[in-house]
Protein backbone atom coordinates (compact mmCIF):
# COMPACT_ATOMS: atom_id res chain seq x y z
CA UNK A 1 0.00 0.00 0.00
CA UNK A 2 3.07 2.38 0.84
CA UNK A 3 4.67 1.81 -2.68
CA UNK A 4 1.31 2.06 -4.33
CA UNK A 5 1.04 5.96 -2.63
CA UNK A 6 4.52 6.36 -3.18
CA UNK A 7 4.01 5.92 -6.80
CA UNK A 8 1.11 8.18 -6.59
CA UNK A 9 3.54 10.79 -5.01
CA UNK A 10 6.06 10.25 -7.71
CA UNK A 11 3.38 10.65 -10.66
CA UNK A 12 1.98 14.24 -8.73
CA UNK A 13 5.19 15.72 -9.49
CA UNK A 14 5.42 14.66 -12.49
CA UNK A 15 2.43 16.09 -13.60
CA UNK A 16 3.34 19.56 -11.74
CA UNK A 17 5.10 22.56 -13.29
CA UNK A 18 8.94 20.74 -14.11
CA UNK A 19 11.87 22.47 -12.79
CA UNK A 20 14.72 23.05 -15.30
CA UNK A 21 17.08 21.74 -12.67
CA UNK A 22 16.72 21.61 -8.92
CA UNK A 23 15.63 24.55 -7.99
CA UNK A 24 15.46 26.37 -4.30
CA UNK A 25 18.32 24.42 -3.32
CA UNK A 26 19.33 26.29 -0.73
CA UNK A 27 15.69 26.40 0.98
CA UNK A 28 15.66 30.35 1.20
CA UNK A 29 12.19 30.51 -1.02
CA UNK A 30 8.87 30.38 0.46
CA UNK A 31 6.50 27.97 0.03
CA UNK A 32 3.78 26.59 2.20
CA UNK A 33 3.76 29.83 4.68
CA UNK A 34 6.15 29.81 6.71
CA UNK A 35 8.06 27.14 5.43
CA UNK A 36 10.69 28.18 2.86
CA UNK A 37 10.45 25.06 0.80
CA UNK A 38 9.03 26.72 -2.58
CA UNK A 39 9.41 24.08 -4.94
CA UNK A 40 9.28 20.95 -2.79
CA UNK A 41 7.04 18.25 -1.95
CA UNK A 42 5.90 16.33 0.71
CA UNK A 43 3.48 13.75 0.86
CA UNK A 44 1.60 14.48 3.94
CA UNK A 45 -0.77 11.54 3.66
CA UNK A 46 2.17 9.82 4.73
CA UNK A 47 4.94 11.80 6.18
CA UNK A 48 5.74 14.79 7.96
CA UNK A 49 7.27 18.28 6.12
CA UNK A 50 10.57 19.25 7.24
CA UNK A 51 10.93 22.76 8.94
CA UNK A 52 12.26 25.34 8.87
CA UNK A 53 16.06 25.66 10.13
CA UNK A 54 17.38 28.82 9.21
CA UNK A 55 18.50 28.27 5.72
CA UNK A 56 18.68 24.26 5.95
CA UNK A 57 15.70 21.91 5.51
CA UNK A 58 15.12 20.19 9.23
CA UNK A 59 14.59 16.99 9.27
CA UNK A 60 13.05 16.46 13.16
CA UNK A 61 12.28 12.65 13.93
CA UNK A 62 10.79 12.85 17.34
CA UNK A 63 10.17 9.96 18.99
CA UNK A 64 6.96 9.52 20.68
CA UNK A 65 6.77 9.31 24.76
CA UNK A 66 3.51 6.95 23.78
CA UNK A 67 4.56 3.99 22.42
CA UNK A 68 1.24 3.56 20.83
CA UNK A 69 1.80 6.45 18.76
CA UNK A 70 3.62 6.49 15.11
CA UNK A 71 7.12 6.98 14.71
CA UNK A 72 7.27 10.16 12.74
CA UNK A 73 9.21 10.34 9.10
CA UNK A 74 9.96 13.45 7.44
CA UNK A 75 10.10 13.68 3.25
CA UNK A 76 11.17 15.91 0.94
CA UNK A 77 11.13 15.30 -2.84
CA UNK A 78 11.37 17.63 -6.08
CA UNK A 79 10.58 16.69 -10.07
CA UNK A 80 12.98 18.34 -12.19
CA UNK A 81 14.26 18.24 -15.21
CA UNK A 82 18.26 16.65 -16.16
CA UNK A 83 19.32 18.52 -18.85
CA UNK A 84 22.14 17.85 -21.17
CA UNK A 85 25.81 18.07 -19.95
CA UNK A 86 24.82 17.67 -16.42
CA UNK A 87 27.33 15.91 -14.32
CA UNK A 88 26.92 15.68 -10.30
CA UNK A 89 23.74 15.94 -8.05
CA UNK A 90 24.52 17.12 -5.09
CA UNK A 91 24.07 17.71 -1.38
CA UNK A 92 25.11 18.26 2.35
CA UNK A 93 23.86 17.57 5.22
CA UNK A 94 24.47 17.02 9.16
CA UNK A 95 22.78 14.44 10.73
CA UNK A 96 23.17 13.62 14.59
CA UNK A 97 21.30 11.98 17.51
CA UNK A 98 19.89 13.16 20.64
CA UNK A 99 18.18 11.73 23.75
CA UNK A 100 14.89 13.48 24.77
CA UNK A 101 17.11 15.88 27.06
CA UNK A 102 18.75 16.95 23.75
CA UNK A 103 21.84 15.13 24.84
CA UNK A 104 24.24 14.19 21.59
CA UNK A 105 24.53 10.30 20.96
CA UNK A 106 26.02 8.08 18.34
CA UNK A 107 25.67 6.39 15.89
CA UNK A 108 22.96 7.89 14.11
CA UNK A 109 19.87 6.31 16.03
CA UNK A 110 17.26 6.51 12.91
CA UNK A 111 18.29 5.96 9.22
CA UNK A 112 17.93 8.65 6.10
CA UNK A 113 18.08 8.05 2.65
CA UNK A 114 18.68 9.84 -0.88
CA UNK A 115 16.74 8.27 -4.06
CA UNK A 116 16.62 9.14 -7.06
CA UNK A 117 13.77 8.27 -9.60
CA UNK A 118 12.82 8.22 -12.80
CA UNK A 119 10.02 9.22 -14.78
CA UNK A 120 8.45 5.73 -15.92
CA UNK A 121 5.12 4.55 -15.11
CA UNK A 122 6.02 2.56 -12.05
CA UNK A 123 8.91 4.92 -10.99
CA UNK A 124 12.31 2.74 -10.93
CA UNK A 125 15.10 3.86 -8.20
CA UNK A 126 18.15 5.18 -10.48
CA UNK A 127 21.66 4.01 -8.58
CA UNK A 128 20.02 2.02 -5.88
CA UNK A 129 22.58 0.98 -3.25
CA UNK A 130 24.30 -2.54 -2.00
CA UNK A 131 22.14 -4.38 -0.83
CA UNK A 132 19.18 -4.08 -3.03
CA UNK A 133 16.75 -3.82 -0.01
CA UNK A 134 18.22 -0.40 0.00
CA UNK A 135 16.70 1.51 -3.14
CA UNK A 136 18.54 4.60 -2.13
CA UNK A 137 21.87 5.99 -3.50
CA UNK A 138 22.94 7.14 -0.60
CA UNK A 139 21.41 5.64 3.07
CA UNK A 140 22.60 6.17 6.55
CA UNK A 141 20.83 3.17 8.55
CA UNK A 142 19.96 3.35 12.22
CA UNK A 143 23.32 1.61 13.13
CA UNK A 144 25.23 4.52 11.31
CA UNK A 145 26.16 2.00 8.58
CA UNK A 146 26.63 3.92 5.08
CA UNK A 147 25.18 2.33 2.00
CA UNK A 148 26.40 3.76 -1.18
CA UNK A 149 25.25 2.77 -4.54
CA UNK A 150 28.81 2.15 -5.72
CA UNK A 151 32.11 4.54 -4.78
CA UNK A 152 32.77 5.32 -8.40
CA UNK A 153 29.24 6.92 -8.19
CA UNK A 154 28.51 8.41 -5.15
CA UNK A 155 31.38 10.48 -2.72
CA UNK A 156 31.58 11.56 0.59
CA UNK A 157 33.50 14.48 1.46
CA UNK A 158 34.25 16.05 4.96
CA UNK A 159 33.11 19.59 4.41
CA UNK A 160 33.44 20.72 7.93
CA UNK A 161 31.37 22.28 11.04
CA UNK A 162 29.82 18.83 10.93
CA UNK A 163 28.66 18.98 7.65
CA UNK A 164 29.39 16.37 4.50
CA UNK A 165 28.78 16.70 1.04
CA UNK A 166 27.22 13.86 -0.86
CA UNK A 167 27.85 13.92 -4.11
CA UNK A 168 26.31 11.36 -7.39
CA UNK A 169 27.95 11.28 -10.50
CA UNK A 170 24.72 11.27 -13.58
CA UNK A 171 26.87 11.95 -16.53
CA UNK A 172 25.76 8.62 -17.72
CA UNK A 173 21.75 9.46 -17.83
CA UNK A 174 20.79 10.93 -20.75
CA UNK A 175 18.45 14.20 -20.78
CA UNK A 176 15.18 12.83 -18.70
CA UNK A 177 12.77 14.00 -15.95
CA UNK A 178 13.59 12.54 -12.79
CA UNK A 179 12.61 12.65 -8.84
CA UNK A 180 14.54 13.31 -5.77
CA UNK A 181 13.80 12.24 -2.70
CA UNK A 182 15.08 12.48 0.62
CA UNK A 183 13.64 10.74 3.48
CA UNK A 184 14.44 10.72 7.39
CA UNK A 185 12.59 7.70 9.15
CA UNK A 186 11.94 6.95 13.01
CA UNK A 187 13.14 3.69 14.67
CA UNK A 188 11.14 3.44 17.66
CA UNK A 189 14.28 3.49 20.20
CA UNK A 190 13.87 6.23 22.26
CA UNK A 191 16.23 8.85 20.32
CA UNK A 192 15.34 11.72 18.25
CA UNK A 193 17.50 12.24 14.87
CA UNK A 194 18.22 15.55 13.27
CA UNK A 195 18.75 16.12 9.86
CA UNK A 196 20.11 19.49 8.66
CA UNK A 197 19.95 19.52 4.71
CA UNK A 198 21.03 22.60 2.22
CA UNK A 199 22.29 23.02 -0.94
CA UNK A 200 21.34 20.59 -3.00
CA UNK A 201 21.75 21.08 -6.74
CA UNK A 202 22.28 20.08 -10.34
CA UNK A 203 26.19 21.21 -11.10
CA UNK A 204 27.61 20.14 -15.42
CA UNK A 205 30.82 20.76 -16.97
CA UNK A 206 31.80 24.26 -16.20
CA UNK A 207 29.76 24.94 -12.85
CA UNK A 208 32.97 24.08 -10.86
CA UNK A 209 36.30 24.30 -11.77
CA UNK A 210 39.22 21.82 -11.86
CA UNK A 211 41.81 22.80 -8.92
CA UNK A 212 44.80 23.14 -11.39
CA UNK A 213 42.50 25.95 -13.00
CA UNK A 214 41.86 27.84 -9.60
CA UNK A 215 45.80 27.79 -9.00
CA UNK A 216 46.28 29.21 -12.43
CA UNK A 217 43.50 31.90 -12.20
CA UNK A 218 45.08 32.74 -8.81
CA UNK A 219 48.59 33.44 -9.87
CA UNK A 220 47.27 35.28 -12.88
CA UNK A 221 44.71 37.66 -11.05
CA UNK A 222 45.95 37.35 -7.25
CA UNK A 223 42.49 37.18 -6.41
CA UNK A 224 41.56 33.70 -4.34
CA UNK A 225 37.70 32.81 -5.38
CA UNK A 226 35.58 32.01 -3.02
CA UNK A 227 33.08 29.29 -4.26
CA UNK A 228 29.94 28.72 -1.92
CA UNK A 229 29.11 25.40 -1.32
CA UNK A 230 26.79 23.33 -3.96
CA UNK A 231 24.77 20.62 -3.26
CA UNK A 232 21.87 18.19 -3.94
CA UNK A 233 18.73 15.88 -3.59
CA UNK A 234 15.71 12.29 -2.26
CA UNK A 235 14.71 8.52 -1.89
CA UNK A 236 12.13 6.08 0.23
CA UNK A 237 14.04 3.02 2.40
CA UNK A 238 11.73 0.14 2.55
CA UNK A 239 13.00 -1.77 5.53
CA UNK A 240 12.26 1.55 6.91
CA UNK A 241 8.62 1.40 5.80
CA UNK A 242 8.47 -1.90 7.28
CA UNK A 243 9.37 -0.84 10.57
CA UNK A 244 6.31 1.66 10.65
Amino acid sequence: MIKISYAMLVFLLLAADLNAGVMNGGFTSPGVSPDPFSDWTTDTSLFDRPADGGGFAQFDSIEPSDPNLSIPSIQLAQSFSLDSGSLRLSFELNISAVTSTGTLVGPVRDSFQATLFDSSAIPVELFPSNPPLFTAFYSIDNDGLIELFDSNFVTSLDIGGGFRRITLDVSSLSPQTLVLDFLLNGNGDGFNTRVLLDNVAVSNVGAVPEPAGILVWTVILGIAFCVRRGGFIMHLPFRGLLRC
